[in-house]
């Protein structure tokens, strides 16, 4: 049965680094919702972020559910900021029949903010600004015990 990896971390915790590292190690095919959204809509977050997010969303999880089916695995690189992120993953590997296994990645917050306002700076990047980052990290809930995932922890690179 193929496997879904999936990433957890706020921004800057260095999920996709670790996740490309994953894609090799699992000869996985890893989606990261960011690069199609770049690629799709440019590098601005603007007021219809989360429209477009969801559609990116859409899309990848059509493209899972295809390599799935091709017993190929699969890195879902979103973050899963919140416990119900990650019951709709779960949701959605349930209906998919297939294992789950997440990847929480650990990163102080000051290092994690850092890393955002530079990556702002490349032109192939989101522009997420400080306020963008300090706004949503109540957002941010990292896997509790309570959730019995099969959890494997990375510290953030």
């Amino acid at each position: 049965m193929a496997t879904i990896h999936c990433m957890c971390g706020y921004i800057g915790f260095g999920k996709t680094t670790i996740a490309k590292k994953l894609e090799t190690q699992y000869t996985a095919q890893r989606f990261t919702p960011d690069e199609i959204m770049v690629q799709l809509y440019g590098t601005d977050v603007d007021v219809d972020f989360m429209d477009k997010a969801e559609q990116v969303n859409a899309y990848i999880w059509a493209q899972i559910e295809e390599r799935l089916q091709n017993n190929q695995d699969v890195i879902y690189d979103a973050g899963s900021w919140s416990i119900e992120d990650r019951k709709y993953v779960m949701k959605m590997a349930k209906k998919l029949k297939s294992d789950v296994v997440w990847h929480q990645v650990q990163c102080r917050f000051e290092t994690a903010k850092k890393r955002t306002l530079n990556r702002a700076l490349n032109q192939n990047e989101l522009a997420i600004d400080g306020a963008f980052f300090d706004k949503n990290l109540e957002k941010y809930v990292p896997i509790t015990k309570d959730e019995h995932l099969n959890v494997i922890y990375h510290k953030g690179e």
